[in-house]
């Protein structure tokens, strides 16, 4: 899952841009994606600890909560309205985890959209205190991008996958 990398890096770039208007690579910055790459962290490891697939090494369910501690202590340190984001990351994605599981693999899709756009908000509430209607504009279409990214993808994998909204509603229905 290294593939999902360039999209952190991407929607810290824009949410960089978006709160200062330009781009910098200092220690906060640092930070910031560090704390990406630990909500990547979890989500990746927790549906480790979930789905627990015999090829596949076991992972100890406290492990992914692990990787919460970062952007708490990043959220405690610059902002602490940011915990509420990671409050948000942390669900949306148990909700993705679940994707194999008969109601929240309908919708996991949107959970995954919620994730993405959760993941910039996180970074803007670390830049700027204060948030208008252009950057919640943004994580709107960051938000609908995503999902329907995730859709398309569901759509792709109908065949090994029971519980997505395509195997239930069909491939003509998520078109």
């Amino acid at each position: 899952r290294p593939y999902s990398i360039p999209d952190l890096l991407i929607l810290l770039f824009l949410a960089q841009f978006i709160s200062m208007g330009v781009l910098s690579y200092t220690v906060k910055d640092i930070l910031i994606f560090l704390s990406y790459l630990s909500f990547w962290g979890f989500l990746v490891f927790g549906s480790e600890a979930k789905h627990k697939q015999p090829s596949r090494e076991k992972v100890n369910p406290i492990i992914p909560y692990l990787f919460l501690i970062v952007p708490l202590a990043v959220s405690l340190f610059y902002n602490i309205v940011s915990i509420f984001f990671v409050f948000l990351i942390g669900l949306f994605s148990i909700l993705y985890i679940y994707k194999n599981e008969p109601f929240y693999g309908s919708f996991s899709f949107i959970s995954r959209g919620l994730y993405q756009a959760s993941l910039f908000l996180f970074a803007v509430s670390l830049y700027i205190n204060s948030m208008n209607e252009l950057i919640f504009l943004i994580a709107v279409a960051i938000f609908l991008v995503y999902s329907a990214r995730n859709l398309l993808g569901d759509v792709r994998d109908i065949k090994f996958d029971r519980h997505t909204f395509p195997a239930k509603y069909g491939v003509k229905t998520s078109s």
